[in-house]
């Protein structure tokens, strides 16, 4: 059971003063705003991507919120195209620091156990000098089986 065409928002180019390396939580990113947008096809792009082919390395930020009826195993399949880091909750859940082209959908399977409740992904994605282009995003439950289990609902705000 995968839960696909997800809404997101993003936030645009940031440049860090530290780099995506040494980020250990959003905090230090200082006051994110994100911005509405659509997964169009298998990956979510970054609009100004052009604007970003320049020696100075940013980062760049999507965002996507979900709701859980009940505690679950999720998958999260994550696929990107530059250096990343995965937060959930906050926590960093996932990192690689050498991702480059191309972008390939469900590239990596991140296990998640989510409580009933709410909860938030974050992606912080490196420019790679220009080279990045997106990310994709899915979920897959792990723990159900029943075909028609609830899967995580998408915030739409």
């Amino acid at each position: 059971m995968l839960l696909d065409k997800i809404r997101a928002e993003r936030e645009p180019v940031f440049v860090p003063e530290k780099d995506l390396k040494t980020m250990k939580n959003l905090s230090e990113a200082g006051g994110l705003k994100f911005v509405k947008c659509n997964f169009t096809g298998f990956y979510l792009d970054h609009p100004s991507r052009v604007a970003l082919a320049t020696a100075e390395d940013k980062i760049f930020f999507y965002k996507a919120s979900f709701s859980c009826k009940e505690a679950m195993k999720l998958n999260l399949l994550a696929g990107y195209d530059g250096p990343v880091k995965i937060f959930a909750d906050g926590k960093v859940i996932f990192e690689d620091m050498k991702g480059t082209n191309p972008i390939i959908r469900d590239y990596k399977e991140i296990p998640l156990k989510w409580s009933k409740g709410e909860h938030e992904v974050v992606f912080a994605m490196a420019s790679n000098n220009g080279r990045a282009w997106g990310i994709c995003l899915r979920f897959e439950r792990t723990d159900a089986v029943d075909i028609n289990a609830a899967l995580p609902e998408e915030i739409v705000i």
